[in-house]
């Protein structure tokens, strides 16, 4: 009687460890595994979309959690915002630059006369340059602030992953664990 108690207590441990094990396995999986996937699929989408020349600068990741895989997604929309942004200001300057240039053959097919006008409107569109020579800059600086930020997205990618590993690995040493005792408490009771 004390044996067939002992070993239906084993045969419930066993389970309840093995119950255990694959709730953990699931956990990992809806909670880093296939959040990581679909976010690395939304961001290979974005890159596609962008290499073909067809890519919505305005798109952006779905955040839907707090943790190092949200963490991810804001790195990637920041980089977006950024990228977005430097666009715009690309092409406001292609903009005014244009403008300027038009301005400039109107003033000279007009009034060649007019030495002045001509000379105003060259310094104006000097001045454009100059402000479209600081706007480069200023992507520059922009290009090595995104590069960072490529940078850290890669280490928390990189972080994620170990992490990942890690947790399949102590999830086999659970499993490995548990059928070891049914072995050993099936010995015991044998």
């Amino acid at each position: 009687a004390v044996c067939k108690s002992a070993f239906s207590i084993s045969v419930i441990v066993v389970l309840f460890a093995i119950a255990s094990v694959l709730i953990d396995f699931y956990s990992v999986m809806m909670r880093i595994v296939l959040p990581l996937r679909r976010t690395e699929k939304e961001m290979r989408e974005i890159v596609t979309e962008i290499d073909e020349r067809r890519g919505d600068l305005t798109r952006r990741m779905e955040i839907k959690t707090n943790d190092e895989i949200g963490s991810l997604a804001e790195g990637i929309n920041s980089f977006m915002d950024k990228l977005q942004h430097i666009f715009q200001i690309i092409s406001d300057d292609s903009i005014r630059m244009e403008s300027v240039v038009n301005e400039v053959l109107e003033s000279v097919n007009t009034s060649n006369d007019s030495v002045s006008d001509l000379s105003a409107l060259t310094e104006e569109l000097a001045a454009t340059m100059q402000e479209v020579s600081n706007n480069a800059v200023a992507i520059n600086g922009n290009a090595d602030e995104v590069r960072s930020d490529v940078d850290a997205i890669a280490e928390k990618s990189s972080e994620i992953n170990g992490y990942t590993k890690e947790m399949r690995t102590s999830a086999n040493e659970m499993e490995q664990n548990a059928r070891t005792n049914m072995e050993t408490t099936g010995k015991k009771v044998a």
